[in-house]
């Protein structure tokens, strides 16, 4: 079975068992979260929302813009915007593993020819971004704890702290790194060790480049900010007047969740949005809100799909060439 038939078999069936936990959750209300949308949203909240969700691709342009000139990769700021916002559609519309950060690094190798270089920036664009949405779901905690009485949403922030933790150490300090030496027993190619080897040397050298990864991680705290109010803007759009610090902890929790392996987080992003929400929001209003969500995640995607295929980007060559990087 070819890899890319697999990584989509494994998206396709996370999607649909965390959609099977989302609709047993709402059972006999999923047509009141319907009437929910048809009767009570009020759209100039909905547009703020749909605004700010493209202002932030604009700022998460920016922030792959400044790490593309680390590795010396010259680019437009617009030629970049593109690249991020047809990132949207590989990660939630494309029916294949190719996910938004190997069309994104693979579109970049095609312009610069430097294909260690566009890999390690897609990996440290990620990592900033890692970065900014813990730090802003521990200081939520640290500040609204009151707020957020459920622990177990505490123990998922403070997990993926630890794994942040970890990589930076990982990354940041060779000696630390030699200690996982004994696990590339685990990596049966010599030709893939020698890959991730170089990988991480380029990543490693990211401490010479201390201004640039700072204005990065800036950039992603305000990226992540907007994210928030999108959820913030959403909720006000179903007449719920919620205290906006509870978003600092709740979103970034809905977004660890849509890390899962799936279709743009089809199913888990919902999941973990009716988690997360449950304390405020009855089932129905949650599920009313995801869809929302969804709204603006899949139609800023269909646009892309749309703008990627109108350029001549669709073609089965260079599919199958982002497959074999997946």
């Amino acid at each position: 079975m070819k890899p890319g038939i697999r990584g989509a078999g494994l998206r396709i069936i996370v999607s649909l068992a965390a959609l099977a936990v989302v609709f047993f959750s709402i059972r006999g209300k999923f047509f009141e979260s319907l009437a929910i949308l048809r009767s009570e949203v009020i759209f100039n909240w909905f547009a703020l929302g749909l605004l700010t969700y493209l202002t932030a691709q604009i700022v998460l342009a920016l922030r792959f813009f400044n790490i593309l000139q680390v590795h010396e990769i010259r680019m437009k700021f617009g030629e970049v915007f593109y690249l991020v916002f047809v990132g949207l559609f590989f990660n939630v519309l494309f029916p294949s593993a190719v996910g938004g950060d190997v069309a994104k690094g693979y579109l970049v190798y095609k312009r610069s020819g430097k294909k260690l270089e566009s890999t390690t920036s897609v990996i440290a664009d990620r990592l900033m971004g890692f970065i900014a949405l813990m730090s802003m779901a521990v200081g939520g905690i640290l500040l609204f704890r009151d707020q957020i009485a459920d622990h177990s949403i505490q123990y998922i922030v403070y997990l993926g702290v630890a794994i942040l933790i970890l990589a930076l150490l990982f990354l940041g300090n060779k000696g630390f790194a030699r200690s996982f030496k004994s696990l590339s027993v685990l990596i049966p190619s010599f030709h893939w060790r020698q890959k991730l080897s170089t990988l991480y040397h380029s990543l490693h050298a990211y401490r010479h480049h201390l201004k640039a990864v700072a204005f990065g991680i800036f950039l992603s705290f305000i990226g992540q900010a907007f994210f928030i109010l999108v959820y913030y803007w959403m909720t006000l759009s179903l007449g719920v007047q919620l205290s906006p610090q509870i978003f600092f902890v709740l979103v970034p929790v809905i977004t660890l969740a849509s890390m899962a392996p799936s279709f743009g987080g089809l199913g888990v992003r919902e999941a973990g949005l009716m988690f997360a929400f449950q304390r405020f929001l009855t089932s129905e209003r949650a599920f009313a809100l995801s869809l929302l969500v969804d709204c603006a995640i899949y139609g800023c995607s269909l646009i892309a799909g749309i703008i990627f295929c109108l350029r001549g980007g669709l073609k089965s060559k260079m599919i199958h060439e982002m497959e074999v990087l997946e």
